[in-house]
């Protein structure tokens, strides 16, 4: 529906001014949904679809239509799966496990890095075959995603009166090296309870002798999980752990933990070593090693990520007294060291770190915490088990303290390297009103896609707004589709009987097409 518009002589003398001014098509374009990051080609479109153009009669009187016809394809802004999405209440998740399928509606409170703000994520989106980039920050924070996925990002340079510029939301694909993204130094959490395991005491088919399964991670848990994922097994029949020559008097406090929370009992053996006797406590039990096999995959388990603090302190405590040391040999050699084969294991203990605002590094293999700050609040809340790092780590502390301190407030990282991937599954949420979130510990921009799909409908009354399956089009429309690399035409009805079988949930991809 149209309504028609009185134009007075101040307006007639303002759009004539417009007229003349040279950059009047930029402005245009730049008026179109101002609020939404990027999205330029998009929307030069639209103010073209607004103005139309001018019909064309041809030699046969035949007339030819002067508007354009435009199809928006949304092209998502997303992440891989594995990003870790920080939660209102300091939770740390997954992004692929905040929803099931595409366009579910989700009611999920998130982290801003905006003081005590917080956001609702309301829509799960999910895409399949993606490229995706990744940019890595200097210490060795990552963020993986799509071309067009939006990170903060700091300009260089100064504005007008010596003033910063202030930050602007970037593409991956615009990052070059030497951009600073905002990242986040502490993770406030509000966790309060022991969450459940959800592990089954009753399960059918259970073989070997019966276990106490644990209800709930408490400190003890999370202790046994953070020993075995740094120097501990888990294989089909039974489970164990190695303990250091110098660190034996960790073996009665571990010993106690299985006792209380599985009401198992252990064999040891004994491995001759150069300098000494390693001792291996052993338990030979299926239903142990069944209930724990997620410590085979050599990440920080998921109900660690959503536990309150002193059940992640814990963890980290026993998962340093596996595989991390105390280095203290003068200036720029000494700190709290993590080492471990698998960057994003690595990565994982990055982020539980800051509950605790500890400020970390991955150089290599090794996950390092240097600054004076960050290595007293690791005394202060995780800090070690075995005698022997305790009083490395205390004199450490006294050298640190020795020195002029500083608040870390760094929240902005240099990017150091980019790297490009191949395509896969890719997710997004919405977040309305605040349109962000932290995931790996890097601020992210949310999907804009059904936003500016939202604008265009309010722009444009006759036309249709649709969005994921509220898409129609008829069996002989055309479309261009990608076969085994090959782009190709033909008529979405035939595209759809070759490449699609129907479901409950609607129509499901079972060869190998894209649609560009």
């Amino acid at each position: 529906e149209w309504e028609e518009l009185e134009i007075t002589p101040e307006d007639e003398k303002k759009i004539l001014e417009l007229a003349r001014d040279p950059e009047i098509y930029s402005k245009l374009v730049a008026s179109i949904a101002p609020s939404l990051y990027g999205l330029d080609e998009i929307k030069e479109a639209i103010a073209l679809q607004l103005f139309g153009g001018e019909t064309h009669v041809q030699k046969d009187k035949s007339r030819v239509r002067g508007e354009i016809h435009i199809l928006l394809v949304g092209d998502p802004s997303c992440l891989v799966g594995d990003e870790r999405v920080v939660l209102a209440n300091g939770a740390i998740v997954k992004i692929s496990s905040l929803g099931s399928h595409h366009l579910q509606k989700i009611n999920v409170p998130v982290y801003l890095a905006r003081g005590y703000a917080r956001g609702i994520a309301k829509v799960f989106h999910k895409y399949e075959f993606h490229p995706v980039i990744e940019i890595i920050t200097e210490s060795g924070k990552s963020i993986k995603g799509t071309y067009n996925q939006p990170v903060l990002v700091k300009e260089s340079g100064k504005g007008s009166f010596g003033k910063p510029l202030p930050s602007s939301w970037k593409r991956l694909d615009e990052i070059k090296i030497g951009d600073r993204v905002r990242c986040i130094n502490w993770i406030p959490c509000k966790i309060k309870k022991y969450i459940e395991t959800g592990w089954n005491s009753e399960g059918k088919n259970q073989r070997g002798k019966k276990i106490k399964i644990p209800k709930f991670v408490d400190e003890k848990l999370a202790s046994i999980l953070g020993y075995l994922l740094a120097d501990g097994y888990v294989q089909k029949y039974r489970v164990g752990c190695t303990f250091n020559y110098e660190e034996l008097d960790l073996i009665p406090k571990m010993k106690e933990f299985f006792k209380e929370v599985f009401d198992v009992e252990p064999r040891f053996d004994k491995h001759k070593e150069k300098n000494g006797i390693n001792v291996e406590m052993v338990f030979n039990s299926v239903r142990l090693a069944k209930t724990l096999q997620f410590i085979k995959i050599k990440r920080v388990p998921d109900l660690i990520f959503q536990s309150k603090n002193s059940v992640v302190a814990s963890f980290l405590s026993w998962l340093y007294d596996g595989d991390g040391s105390v280095i203290s040999k003068g200036r720029g050699r000494r700190g709290v060291l993590y080492k471990a084969k698998d960057i994003e294991l690595l990565r994982d203990i990055q982020i539980l770190l800051l509950r605790f605002g500890i400020h970390s590094r991955i150089y290599g293999n090794n996950l390092m915490i240097r600054k004076a700050n960050s290595i007293i609040k690791f005394a202060e809340h995780v800090g070690f088990n075995s005698k022997k790092k305790r009083e490395k780590l205390k004199k450490l502390l006294e050298e640190v303290k020795k020195l002029k301190r500083r608040r870390h407030e760094k929240r902005w990282e240099k990017i150091v390297e980019i790297v490009y991937h191949p395509p896969q599954t890719v997710y997004d949420i919405e977040v309305p009103g605040y349109h962000k979130f932290v995931a790996n510990g890097i601020v992210c921009h949310n999907t804009a896609k059904s936003a500016l799909m939202k604008v265009v409908a309010g722009l444009i009354p006759r036309g249709r707004y649709v969005s994921g399956k509220g898409v129609s089009v008829d069996y002989d429309d055309p479309v261009i589709y990608m076969e085994n690399g090959i782009i190709k035409t033909g008529l979405i009805g035939n595209v759809i009987d070759r490449f699609y079988k129907r479901d409950e949930e609607g129509f499901v991809k079972v060869s190998g097409i894209s649609v560009p």
